[in-house]
């Protein structure tokens, strides 16, 4: 069990990897939108995606979102793709033996609702980018601390899994002749550590960034390049 769950964990890592960087260097194809706009933008549409109880809707949602995304990036749209699917599948695993006992039918669109909220995301990002979705953050008045971490966190999502594939594989190396509920109880202990890691690590991330470059920036340097030097020096 742990070498597969090694496998397949090293491979959902590194499309994630992929995405988020496709991701962090969009600059958006949609010049000079404000970007509390943008923001707003995004956050309706990926809600109403995620809230929605029609298979229509859905359906919709995610055929324009899928045909927008390739307009604006092309081939590389295909990690968008990818990591929906993987989501997807995720989630109608978990969902599983509520399906086998029988549930009403906005729960089993929960696979779908994961899919389209992951690409009309994806979508968004693409058209509008990524740094304007956090100028529009700041916007709202969200102290840039905050905005700062909350950037770490997202992109720390490779490593946040990498570390939700390595404490299943210790904690099911543990055990003999699991069953299927023994496994899923593993898999939920795993993702609650993960979600308890994830925002502490990104914190602490941010904190080190901060101090250094209070430390050994020049006052009026604030570029990209000079952030990166002193971040990783």
């Amino acid at each position: 069990m742990s070498d597969r769950l090694g496998r397949v964990f090293e491979t959902v890592t590194e499309s994630f990897a992929a995405w988020i960087a496709s991701l962090e260097i969009s600059r958006g194809r949609l010049v000079g939108t404000h970007p509390l706009l943008s923001l707003l933008g995004t956050l309706l549409s990926v809600s109403a995606m995620s809230f929605s109880h029609s298979i229509f809707s859905l359906s919709i949602g995610a055929v324009l979102s899928v045909s927008i995304g390739f307009m604006c990036v092309g081939s590389a749209y295909f990690r968008s793709l990818k990591i929906a699917a993987v989501w997807s599948a995720f989630s109608a695993v978990i969902i599983l033996p509520l399906i086998l006992q029988g549930l009403d039918n906005a729960t089993a669109l929960l696979p779908l609702r994961v899919f389209t909220s992951i690409t009309v995301l994806s979508t968004c990002v693409y058209l509008v980018g990524i740094s304007n979705l956090l100028d529009g953050l700041g916007a709202l008045g969200i102290s840039c601390q905050l905005i700062e971490a909350i950037k770490l966190m997202v992109f720390q999502v490779y490593y946040q899994l990498r570390d939700l594939g390595r404490i299943i594989i210790v904690k099911s190396s543990r055990f003999f002749g699991l069953g299927l509920l023994d496994e899923y109880g593993i898999l939920s202990m795993a993702v609650s550590e993960l979600f308890i890691r994830g925002p502490e690590r990104s914190w602490r991330l941010s904190k080190v960034m901060e101090s250094k470059i209070w430390s050994g920036i020049e006052e009026g340097c604030c570029s990209k390049d000079c952030l990166a030097y002193v971040t990783f020096t």
